[in-house]
């Protein structure tokens, strides 16, 4: 009988002192920062403060897409050595070539923006399935379609050029589709079609009808993407527009790490410094109150967007660069 309390007591000892030590080393886990890599402290020239960007610690700014083979399959770790953002190059100049990545939007959707963005971030120019005269000084990729680019900008099937390269990644530009809209139409009305000028009034009768004819194309436009990349099994990341304009810095993390390049970090204060770039419209231009029927028309088409995101994630089809929904615009601006 003694033995067997004694035994009962020993086996209660060795259960309070696992409680007691797994209790001690949560607080301890709890305490310390996620990531322990530091970078060094005090400002840039810029008097940017490079331990902090959006209220986060720079330190603690990895990439948080979640990884698996099917979303990566295709990814290529590619390490350049760079003391500037702005120092950007063609690949296979001393580098490998890169996985033929689509940088695909509908028009309006910031694509010439994200351009510049992913340049700074990654080292390497981006191309296009387009030779736009307006941007091929800015972008000497322009018109290149090779592995030499880390993205081809591609509105296909949107506009008569087809688009015929073979890709192995897709980074999807998703922006509200109201303001997509917007952004086209001050861009077809401007001299030049310019990618940055700005427009002081707008035809109501000419921005309905643009309204109308676009709400269709914009839902085939995503509906062709979303497909192709499951069929094909490309990797996907679903670039959200309020996500760069909103939380930049995570996002350009994000979709660096995407790309192959796991940590720019050490480049943040320069692409804050140059985020802008020359291709960056701000419109100021109220476009008025849409009609019953065409804002039924947006609201639909965002929830068309939006159930292709759930059901690419839920099926781990894709990643996303941190939202996972179209945010609904005001139809009154």
């Amino acid at each position: 009988m003694e033995r067997h309390w004694a035994k009962l007591l020993g086996i209660a000892l060795v259960v309070v002192n696992t409680v007691l030590l797994l209790s001690v080393s949560d607080s301890v886990s709890r305490s310390q920062p996620a990531y322990s890599l530091q970078l060094p402290l005090g400002s840039n020239a810029t008097g940017i403060d490079e331990r902090f960007y959006d209220g986060v610690p720079v330190a603690s700014m990895k990439a948080d897409v979640r990884v698996t083979m099917h979303q990566y399959g295709h990814r290529q770790e590619t390490l350049r050595n760079r003391t500037s953002c702005l120092d950007i190059i063609f690949a296979g100049n001393g580098t490998s070539l890169l996985p033929s990545t689509a940088l695909a939007s509908f028009p309006g959707s910031g694509n010439t923006w994200t351009r510049h963005l992913i340049e700074l971030s990654t080292g390497f120019y981006t191309g296009a399935i387009y030779k736009d005269g307006l941007l091929k000084k800015a972008f000497p990729g322009e018109g290149n379609r090779s592995r030499s680019v880390i993205a081809v900008k591609t509105h296909w099937p949107r506009f008569r050029t087809v688009d015929r390269v073979e890709y192995e990644r897709v980074v999807l530009i998703t922006r509200t589709p109201l303001d997509a809209m917007k952004a086209e139409f001050t861009r077809q009305r401007t001299p030049n079609r310019s990618h940055v000028g700005q427009i002081q009034t707008v035809n109501q009768t000419a921005w309905q009808n643009q309204v109308k004819v676009q709400i269709p194309e914009y839902q085939r436009f995503y509906d062709f993407w979303f497909d192709i990349t499951k069929k094909k099994s490309m990797d996907l990341l679903v670039l959200f527009y309020d996500d760069m304009r909103d939380n930049t810095t995570q996002t350009l993390i994000n979709l660096a790490h995407f790309l192959g390049i796991s940590d720019i970090r050490d480049q943040l204060p320069c692409i804050h410094t140059n985020m802008e770039g020359s291709f960056h419209r701000k419109s100021t231009t109220s476009f008025g109150t849409l009609n019953k029927t065409l804002i039924e028309g947006i609201d639909k088409i965002i929830r068309v967007v939006n159930q292709h995101v759930r059901s690419c994630l839920k099926k781990g089809g894709c990643v996303t660069s941190g939202s996972t929904r179209l945010k609904s615009s005001s139809v009154i601006t």
